[in-house]
């Protein structure tokens, strides 16, 4: 799960998220998937073009 947040103010726009990834592995029983392994460095919230002044999350 993702948290992405963006704000309105008065200068412009806020943009922020989580940091975290996680890889899940594949379905054991009954559809169970289970997690293999969580990252907490993932860049999440980047610029389009390099020195431009939009951004996107994902």
């Amino acid at each position: 799960m993702t948290i992405a947040i963006a704000l309105k103010i008065n200068d412009g726009i806020v943009l922020a998220t989580d940091s975290a990834s996680t890889i899940v592995g594949e379905e054991i029983e009954d559809g169970v998937r289970y997690v293999r392994h969580t990252y907490f460095t993932a860049d999440k919230l980047f610029n389009l073009k390099k020195g431009s002044r939009i951004g996107a999350m994902t």
